[in-house]
């Protein structure tokens, strides 16, 4: 895992490398011999955070707090100055871990630098502030309810997605998830491995989370993906008019066959 730059790794959690008498440098099990690198010290000895790391300490109102670090006072306490401006000790001798804060935000919390609890609060934060609410964790799509309209992306962007990667690099949104599982519908199987597969979509979460209006996009985007594949390959892209009303027409059919949509 990539380090910040401001964080001091201790000697003792470096990577170690090995002689071997055989193989010159490199892990040979069996001929394993001392580290070149000291034994650990005592934890007491060992280098707290360098100065100005930013890192998230805990909140009894905020759960997590950002601050920096100001200075260390002794051997395993730090002063670190919160975002508003109030100095907190951390003793690193009663914490088992002080989280870092990551330096942005990212539109898959995979590429964080930092993952800890603190670090994932944070970017659904950052991402629902600036009006972004959906992220995603590798392949899953975590939506925030952003609790006012934002605006959808056009579907065609999605529909015209060369490659999964570049789907992945689109915006996160239930389109990119709607057309994942439209592609996967129409694999054609290997030789061998029987017919094509049935696709699911699980779309879970608490009371008030948003779980419904996901649910309406999702048919939204399937209903006009079929009716634009209707209407012949994507490189053209001329619809008539009774291929969108029938797009729209199956869209309102499946909605109304639930009460709850």
């Amino acid at each position: 895992e990539p380090q910040s730059p401001e964080l001091t790794v201790p000697a003792y959690r470096r990577p170690m490398f090995w002689k071997s008498k055989d193989k010159g440098d490199g892990p040979s099990p069996k001929t394993l011999r001392q580290p070149l690198s000291p034994k650990p010290p005592n934890a007491a000895d060992a280098p707290a955070v360098a100065e100005a790391t930013e890192v998230w300490v805990p909140d009894k109102e905020r759960v997590w707090v950002r601050g920096r670090v100001t200075r260390q006072v002794g051997r395993s306490e730090l002063e670190v100055e919160t975002e508003d401006g109030v100095t907190v000790a951390v003793d690193l001798a009663r914490h088992d871990t002080l989280h870092t804060a990551n330096p942005s935000a990212e539109q898959d919390m995979c590429s964080l630098w930092h993952m800890s609890e603190p670090a994932v609060l944070s970017n659904l934060q950052l991402r629902f502030a600036a009006d972004q609410p959906y992220t995603y964790v590798a392949h899953l799509l975590i939506a925030v309810n952003p609790l006012k309209p934002i605006p959808d992306p056009a579907e065609v962007s999605y529909e015209g997605a060369a490659s999964s990667a570049a789907l992945a690099a689109l915006p996160p949104h239930q389109f990119a998830v709607a057309e994942r599982a439209y592609r996967a519908l129409l694999e054609q199987p290997a030789a061998g491995g029987g017919g094509r597969q049935d696709q699911s979509i699980v779309v879970s979460g608490e009371s008030g989370a948003g779980k419904t209006e996901s649910a309406k996009k999702l048919l939204r985007y399937i209903t006009w993906r079929v009716a634009s594949a209707a209407g012949g390959t994507k490189h053209d892209r001329r619809r008539s008019v009774g291929q969108t009303h029938a797009a729209a027409a199956l869209n309102a059919r499946i909605l109304d066959s639930s009460p709850i949509l």
